[in-house]
């Protein structure tokens, strides 16, 4: 018979010569018989083990004059890699840190398939070829590399070694910054050891500070670098990632969401989190953004009791207001910020987060796969980022209407003006909000042109950029778009809000890209 390698059963079944269906943490033949499964032996400690008789018998009473060491065990090959990822690792080398960087190439870096990580990390095979003994480089994309195996496998000696590697590229990284080394290699080990943490999903406290360190690292470089349009990249793509960070991660967001829907105005905790959050990074927009919208809910909120008050006491000349087309009711106007807040509790999104996933193997409205959402998860986890901040913008939008027509009801000049004043800067906001979504989305989608539209083939690295970049160009640009494309863009909306279960703001969000072929001019998203 054929030797096929050292047995991978658990202890039990190797015990009792058992076939064994490896079935992690339990495997199915123990369970059945109700015994302990004593788990599994670890990968490394069977990888070149030779466990036939005769090679036991040679080990244990090895004649005259042989070698007693490893090297004269006759080492089992593993299966190759496709052909895709042998030109990003060198498959002729023998060390199982080498071939086990192979699922990393697959998954993220592969330069023969488009449906990698484009941007930063399309460089790591380039780096890898040039100095794969890197001190700073190597440790850190072994880290990365086994964090996708013990996600993969469930392995705790994967995780384990892992985070070992993990250390030595943080150890590794800070000596090289101690010696003024910020080339490539050091660059890239940081950006990997951001990548080993969303991968890992570590905890909160450690999102955010690498990609900081990396803009940091970038800001030196760049004052006599020759490279300065690499790095401006760079550092988009940096911004993108350290906005997801901030926002999926960190506790105090939480905070400040709950006071928005519970029409609070900001605390000076959460006030002052975001000063020092803006003062630490440079400008974190987004966390701004939530801030300046809270005050403007618990102004709008007031503003509701206030004009409640008045219709009630009949101070309000109802009749004066019925000629705008947009109050279809005095009431329903009043009340838009509270039923807006409350379709984001009653749905299960208290944490104005997605879900669930699409459907791994549905199409969407366009007809572009999500297959590979399931295999992706940064790709995932950018695209989740994005669509949760079109939400907030699409609820924030609505807070700022609802805010300015409830000002026309308001007999109080100074608290107009705050409130309109308010708004102005929050309309900025929003502007600028979508810039930075611009900005670092076709890093990880692709090359996409002003309109939206993608200029090459359509591939998997798309989807963030259809999920969110293309239809708020559509809106934020709708005079110059077609009504087909209009059209293509409403609908991929509602079936995105459909699949992802944030209905309400991608149906408002649709709503907003006029459809009638003879309207002259259409609402612009951003005024």
């Amino acid at each position: 018979m054929v030797y096929t390698g050292p047995s991978r059963a658990c202890a039990r079944c190797r015990q009792m010569k058992k076939k064994c269906d490896q079935m992690r943490p339990q495997c199915t033949r123990c369970i059945e018989a109700r015994i302990e499964c004593y788990g599994y032996r670890d990968e490394f400690d069977i990888l070149y083990r030779d466990e036939r008789a005769k090679a036991r018998a040679r080990t244990i009473a090895p004649k005259m004059g042989e070698a007693s060491s490893r090297a004269a065990l006759p080492l089992i090959k593993r299966e190759p890699a496709p052909t895709s990822v042998s030109s990003a690792v060198d498959l002729s080398l023998t060390s199982v840190k080498a071939q086990d960087m192979i699922p990393f190439f697959q998954q993220f870096s592969d330069p023969a398939k488009s449906c990698g990580w484009p941007g930063w990390l399309s460089k790591v095979p380039e780096q890898y070829a040039a100095a794969p003994e890197n001190a700073c480089f190597k440790p850190a994309l072994l880290a990365a590399s086994f964090a996708i195996l013990a996600k993969k496998q469930d392995d705790v000696s994967y995780q384990n070694t892992a985070r070992a590697f993990y250390v030595s590229a943080l150890e590794a990284i800070s000596q090289a910054l101690n010696e003024n080394r910020y080339d490539d290699s050091t660059m890239l080990a940081i950006s990997l050891l951001d990548t080993f943490q969303f991968i890992m999903e570590e905890s909160v406290g450690t999102h955010g500070q690498h990609i900081a360190g990396l803009k940091a690292v970038l800001a030196l470089r760049q004052s006599g670098a020759d490279d300065k349009e690499e790095c401006a990249k760079v550092k988009a793509e940096s911004d993108g990632k350290l906005g997801h960070s901030i926002f999926a991660f960190m506790p105090q967001i939480q905070t400040l969401l709950h006071e928005i829907r519970t029409h609070q105005t900001p605390s000076e905790g959460s006030v002052e989190w975001v000063t020092n959050l803006s003062q630490e990074f440079g400008g974190a927009r987004s966390a701004t953004a939530l801030l300046q919208f809270g005050k403007i809910s618990a102004q709008s909120h007031q503003l509701c009791k206030v004009v409640r008050r008045d219709l009630v006491e009949g101070r309000i000349d109802f009749e004066a207001h019925l000629d705008s087309t947009e109050l279809m009711s005095l009431v329903q106007i009043s009340e838009l910020v509270d039923q807006t807040n409350q379709n984001w509790s009653e749905n299960g999104n208290s944490k104005w987060e997605i879900t669930r996933r699409p459907n791994g193997f549905g199409l969407n409205a366009g007809g572009f796969p999500l297959i590979f959402l399931d295999s992706y998860h940064d790709l995932w986890t950018a695209c989740v980022w994005n669509v949760n901040r079109a939400a907030r913008i699409v609820l924030m939008d609505t807070i700022i209407e609802s805010a300015e027509l409830l000002a026309a009801f308001n007999t109080d000049p100074k608290q107009v003006e705050s409130l309109v004043s308010s708004a102005l800067k929050a309309r900025g906001i929003i502007a600028s909000m979508l810039e930075n979504i611009q900005c670092s989305i076709p890093f990880i989608t692709g090359q996409i042109d002003s309109a939206g539209r993608l200029t090459v083939g359509v591939d998997a690295t798309a989807l963030s950029g259809l999920c969110m970049l293309w239809p708020l160009n559509v809106i934020h640009s709708c005079k110059s778009i077609s009504l087909v494309d209009r059209q293509w863009a409403r609908d991929m909306l509602l079936d995105l809000g459909r699949r992802t279960g944030i209905r309400r703001a991608w149906a408002l969000a649709s709503r907003k890209i006029e459809v009638d072929e003879n309207t002259v001019a259409s609402r612009r998203f951003v005024q």
